[in-house]
This record gives structure tokens, sequence and C-alpha cells, in this order.
């Protein structure tokens, strides 16, 4: 297999009742992730870039996560967290920086997979790849080089296309520094009547 620097995903985890969990990413080995969430209906964007990590969106989870303040148009704006960060210690994105585990995620749980069929998956002729009794199928590619075009099934479906095209990961130029609103925040918890 070839070794593609860029691709893009999209995710889609249905929940049983009402809207469920969607991401859209695109990924370049070494450099970085942006990525949008969209969780029940509300949105978050993420941009990872060396030892900084950009979220924007849905204010309450972000402001929970990062121990600030909610404030009006937090939403709106950019939030720059510099890695590593005890706050956000659990977000690993190792992943989505190294292509070549991207590549090899669909199989980490097979066991014995085999070829079940040929399908065509977003106009990519693929082979259908599964575990016996197993309920997740991964479709690979035909042709080199081989790359996955999707997993589908268990609750989950993944989508992958763009592989080595070029892709730009920038950080946002606006973005307010985590430790200054944290200051803010403590600022203000400061003045509250006790």
């Amino acid at each position: 297999m070839s070794k593609a620097r860029t691709v893009h995903v999209d995710a889609n985890f249905p929940a049983h009742a009402g809207p469920g969990l969607s991401f859209s990413a695109t990924l370049v080995h070494g450099a970085g992730v942006s990525a949008t969430f969209d969780l029940h209906g509300k949105k978050l964007d993420i941009v990872k870039q060396g030892d900084e990590l950009y979220v924007k969106g849905y204010s309450r989870p972000i402001a929970a996560a990062l121990g600030i303040a909610r404030r009006a148009g937090l939403a709106r704006r950019w939030i720059e967290v510099h890695l590593p960060n005890p706050l956000v210690g659990r977000v690993d994105l190792g992943a989505a920086t190294h292509l070549s585990e991207l590549v090899s995620l669909p199989f980490a749980s097979m066991k014995a997979p085999r070829i079940t069929g040929n399908e065509v998956v977003g106009g990519i002729r693929a082979e259908a790849v599964q575990s016996a009794g197993e309920a997740v199928t991964v479709y690979i590619e035909r042709a080199a080089p081989h790359y996955p075009v999707a997993v589908d099934g268990d609750g989950v479906a993944f989508t992958y296309s763009r592989w080595g095209r070029p892709a730009h990961i920038a950080a946002p130029h606006d973005a307010l520094p985590l430790a200054r609103l944290q200051a803010r925040s403590a600022g203000h918890a400061a003045r509250l009547p006790v």
C-alpha cells in the first residue's frame, strides 16, 4: 500500500432516538487535523496542529471541560489550548496525525478477516471484508493502493475519501488563549458575592 499523507473521513453514530453524533475531518500526516463534530444537533469545530488545539462551537461543554466561564459570543470564537494540558489530557488524536494507524484501525478488532464480496461504494469498486460472525464490514479499494473506503455495521458508518489529495490544516489567526480566558474566569469568580 502506498503511503498517502492526507485523507478525509466522515462518520455517523446514529442515536436510537433523535439525532446522534457525526463528524467530518481532514487529516494531514504529521501536520494535524481539522474536524467538525455534530453532537445531537450542536456543532463543535476542532483544529489540532502540533502542540496547539483549537476549539470553537457548542460553548457549554467547551466551557465546562476547559474550566472557563460561559459568556456571550464564546461559541463563535476559537479558543487556543497549548498541549499537553491537564484539562484536555484525554484528547488523543494520535491516529489522526499518523495515517498508518488510521489505515489499520478498521482491522484492529477483526479476527481472520476474509473477502465476502464486491460492491461499489461511493463510486469506487471495493471488496467487502468481514470477520466470521461479525456485523462490521470494511470496504477496501479493489485497485491499488487498496485504501479503506468505508466501514459499516454495528451502529456506525465511516467513509474515507480524498486519500493523498492536497490538503492544508491552518491554525485560526484570531484564537483566544485558554490561559487568558481562565484568568478572566478566576477574576470574575473572585468578585462574586459569597
